[in-house]
């Protein structure tokens, strides 16, 4: 389905330069048509290096990650423009160091391609966007809860802007203005599962992994991906809009879970002679899911809440024996807290966290109540140039936390200078506790055009 709307943006962009064409003057001038071409065209960017090396092992670099990000942007009629982005990179480190598996520098060492092509349209209640696109629809600091359309890239676990992990899906959105209020649909034909850190790289994820006795036999089979059809595409539906001091937003969304489901069967051993077999077969499964946010501002204080309801997600069992090693459960992710902002300049969130399963047994493999916390705090200096932001979020169940601190200096206003460092800890299965031993510095300098 995907190549059906790549198709669409193909010929509405012929047709309209067709049009273009048939329009100008076969007289004119090729000077005169090139400079009406570049009065509708915008090109912008930045080139970019990220360097990051282990805070205990200073020489033991992670990434010398050089990027360059074009944006092109052309107006093709008043309420007609068409957008590109082009996404590259080259990651020095695996030529400068050989401390990553060879999986690691297949996937991470270089990258050329087109993250974002689409045509948007303007009329009078309505706009469309056709294309490879994110759409965010979630407001929480640190973390994604109602912002579940696209999938989401862990290469480098969530330490990336969300801008830059989201993976961006072919899809149609409409939205539909009215009054204060917006009405948002999404058609995604498009299926992409999330994508996690190879194995070998520096984010691979480990705990999740459940264990298997070296007394079985294991075979793996690949993921079972729905197939790209109109019945396997996914639907959003989104209401926002504003009401007696309050923003409001309810979304739902019919779509795949982006994680798949790891069914195991266990075959004993009789009436075969040798180990028990284990077959694990990954499938990727349908959701449901409602979503919900408010915010209403106070004085110095924005109190805000997000909420996300899903039905029917696969939940893992203990018993890696268990012919069923998954149960089907609904679950409430949310999120509520406050903004506070003081002295003009110093923004302070602070945010309660909070995953909880209904209809709780204790088979499962997870806890009924995950809890954390997180504090965010952000200021600056020197007519805005200077800007120092510390993000920590601690999670009681795992007795682990992840405390993000950067301080970014514009030295023109083209050219940023980042410095920062990522610390964990906690326990080994834990989310942000597997990576205890990754704590990092970094240094990034970008220059925009």
């Amino acid at each position: 389905m995907k190549k059906i709307v790549a198709l669409l943006i193909a010929l509405a962009i012929s047709v309209i330069f067709g049009t273009v064409h048939a329009q100008v003057d076969t007289s004119q001038k090729d000077s005169a048509i090139f400079d009406t071409f570049l009065s509708k065209i915008d090109i912008s960017g930045y080139l970019k290096n990220e360097t990051a090396t282990h805070l205990h092992d200073p020489g033991n670099f992670q990434k010398v990650k050089n990027y360059l990000k074009l944006e092109v942007d052309y107006s093709i009629f008043s309420n007609l423009s068409f957008h590109a982005l082009s996404w590259n990179f080259y990651d020095a480190i695996y030529d400068l160091q050989n401390n990553q598996s060879k999986a690691a520098e297949d996937a991470y060492k270089t990258e050329v391609s087109i993250r974002e092509i689409y045509l948007d349209m303007t009329l009078e209640s309505f706009d469309f966007r056709l294309g490879k696109q994110q759409v965010i629809w979630g407001e929480a600091i640190g973390l994604r809860i109602t912002d579940v359309i696209n999938p989401h890239d862990f290469w480098e676990f969530i330490l990336d802007e969300f801008i830059n992990s989201r993976i961006p899906l072919w899809m149609v959105k409409v939205n539909y203005y009215w009054g204060d209020w917006v009405v948002e649909g999404l058609w995604i034909p498009d299926f992409k599962p999330n994508k996690y850190a190879v194995e070998g790289s520096v984010w691979e994820f480990t705990f999740n992994k459940p264990p298997v006795s070296s007394e079985v036999t294991v075979i793996q089979k690949e993921p079972k991906e729905p197939s790209q059809n109109l019945k396997n595409s996914e639907w959003g539906l989104r209401l926002s809009g504003y009401l007696k001091g309050w923003d409001f937003s309810g979304s739902y969304s019919y779509t795949w879970d982006d994680d798949p489901t790891v069914h195991r069967t266990f075959i004993p051993s009789a009436p075969i002679p040798g180990p028990p077999t284990i077959v694990i077969s990954p499938e990727y499964h349908r959701l449901h899911i409602f979503g919900l946010t408010f915010a209403k501002p106070v004085r110095s204080f924005v109190f805000r809440g997000e909420f996300a309801y899903y039905l029917d997600k696969f939940f893992q069992t203990r018993d890696s024996k268990d012919t069923d090693s998954f149960v089907q459960k609904n679950f409430l992710y949310y999120i509520v807290g406050a903004d506070y902002t003081i002295f003009g300049n110093w923004f302070l969130n602070g945010q309660f966290i909070q995953r909880v399963i209904t209809n709780y047994n204790s088979a499962l493999a997870e806890d009924e109540f995950l809890n954390s916390f997180s504090l965010y705090l952000q200021t600056d200096f020197f007519h805005e140039t200077l800007r120092p932001v510390i993000l920590a979020i601690y999670s009681p169940n795992k007795d682990e936390y992840w405390i993000s601190s950067k301080v970014e200096y514009e030295i023109s206003d083209r050219i940023k200078l980042t410095l920062g460092s990522d610390i964990f800890g906690g326990e080994a299965d834990g989310f942000f506790g597997q990576f205890a031993s990754k704590d990092r510095i970094y240094f990034e300098l970008k220059y925009s055009f």
